[in-house]
């Protein structure tokens, strides 16, 4: 599928979130190998930052499909915060992909060890990136919750102190709030529980494994 059937939303109302969830299995190129020989990108989660800003990316590959959570920070968690959806495969590239949306575009090229590439904003402000594979026993990763109509996203990522994240609380309303990761992060049955500091009070809620 090329980049002109690639589909991406800035938020998802409850009724499509369980159209894009994406399975647990292992990932790779269609053919089992990417261009040029290299063995595929094996890795289902993956995390990195934006160069130069405050935005951080959960990425979650299955097979030739790409998932993206693009999570600003104090700056730009009501600007920035999108859900890009897609497919790799881009002309005659088959590890290339490339996906629009309200004036952003990322773009990418997945390797046999990371997915590096570029954010553009809607001024035409490029930013490069190169998320990594995520410990396959550990917390990083992309997580979400389907709460007050819209899909709240949070990336989870090591530290030298621990496991942080950051995310965006969204609602059916426009309303978009940053997302406070309650520490020590544990992963419970029901998900990482995070808070988020609401005009009429804190609100808690779990988010689950993308």
């Amino acid at each position: 599928m090329l980049a002109s059937s690639l589909v991406a939303s800035r938020f998802v109302p409850a009724a499509f979130v369980s159209m894009l969830v994406l399975g647990t299995g292992a990932c790779g190129g269609s053919d089992g190998e990417s261009e040029g020989g290299e063995p595929p990108l094996l890795a289902r989660s993956l995390v990195g930052q934006v160069d130069d800003s405050d935005v951080v990316l959960g990425v979650v590959v299955e097979d030739d499909d790409v998932t993206i959570y693009a999570c600003g920070g104090v700056d730009t968690h009501a600007t920035h915060s999108r859900w890009f959806a897609g497919r790799f495969g881009e002309g005659d590239d088959p590890d290339a992909f490339s996906i629009e949306l309200d004036g952003f575009r990322i773009a990418g090229q997945r390797s046999s060890e990371a997915i590096a590439g570029s954010l553009r904003d809607p001024d035409g402000t490029m930013r490069s990136f190169t998320v990594a594979p995520t410990d396959e026993d550990g917390l990083s990763g992309l997580y979400w919750a389907d709460v007050d109509g819209c899909r709240t996203g949070v990336v989870l990522f090591a530290t030298p102190e621990g496991i942080d994240g950051q995310g965006t609380y969204c609602n059916d309303t426009g309303e978009f709030i940053q997302v406070i990761i309650l520490q020590p992060v544990a992963l419970q049955a029901n998900g990482v529980e995070v808070q988020v500091d609401k005009p009429e009070g804190p609100t808690s809620f779990f988010v689950q494994p993308f």
